[in-house]
């Protein structure tokens, strides 16, 4: 593996198919299979996402604004750990948010 650094403003925001509209992604980091492995996530007001079950361990740790799930909110600086082959609720987010997602 080698070193990988993106300076803010080199940082690409794409839309982020299959999610409520204004949903972005800058990906960070991709495995040697090309799988995204990190990345930030925009997510916009009025934000809903359904609730899945995950097949891979997610790391979630939020930088900007709020998401609420399982009946929680959770703001800035909060983290979240969600094991593989297992479920986590919906997301929701009203005004917004940026949030650091990674995968093991």
């Amino acid at each position: 593996m080698k070193e990988i650094l993106i300076n803010p403003e080199e940082r690409k925001w794409e839309d982020l198919a299959g999610y409520p509209r204004g949903t972005k992604l800058s990906v960070l980091r991709r495995d040697e299979n090309g799988r995204i492995r990190t990345m930030l996530m925009k997510l916009g007001s009025n934000f809903s996402m359904g609730g899945h079950t995950n097949i891979i361990g997610e790391e979630q740790l939020i930088l900007e604004g709020e998401i609420q799930s399982n009946g929680e909110t959770y703001g800035k600086g909060s983290y979240r750990f969600i094991p593989e082959r297992s479920s986590h609720d919906s997301w929701t987010s009203e005004k917004g948010a940026l949030v650091l997602v990674r995968w093991d």
